[in-house]
């Protein structure tokens, strides 16, 4: 999870800090999205908005609605190259924070399962 926007308000979400001149943060996220699942876990409601397409999140972050984007480093650098000519000095976010699941995991003590969730994986790929 990466941070993308006005620098101020993207040290307040890298910190998470929500009070003071942070008080003023508004991060925006995609619909379903894990940008999204992990905004709603860490802020309260008031302090992010949701775009249901890409467009509309850069346009909301564009037009003032949200001062900072939320989601993973290569959808970040897709609203880095759309806000280049829309004004304004945007950056990225100090902190990063990996929200997407990386590997199966399974107990030792069950290699039923493991070698199902194997089966499964060499199918898939």
């Amino acid at each position: 999870m990466a941070y993308f926007g006005n620098e101020t308000f993207v040290k307040c979400a890298d910190g998470r800090v929500r009070h003071g001149e942070c008080s003023a943060l508004r991060i925006c996220a995609l619909a379903r999205s894990t940008g999204l699942d992990y905004v709603r876990r860490t802020f309260p409601s008031k302090f992010w908005e949701v775009g249901s397409t890409l467009e509309e999140a850069v346009e909301m972050l564009l037009n003032g609605t949200c001062n900072v984007m939320a989601d993973g480093g290569s959808l970040l650098l897709d609203v880095e190259s759309a806000v280049e000519d829309g004004g304004g000095a945007f950056v990225f976010g100090n902190v990063s924070e990996e929200s997407e699941p990386l590997a199966v995991v399974t107990r030792r003590n069950d290699p039923q399962f493991s070698d199902i969730i194997d089966w499964v994986v060499h199918a898939l790929f």
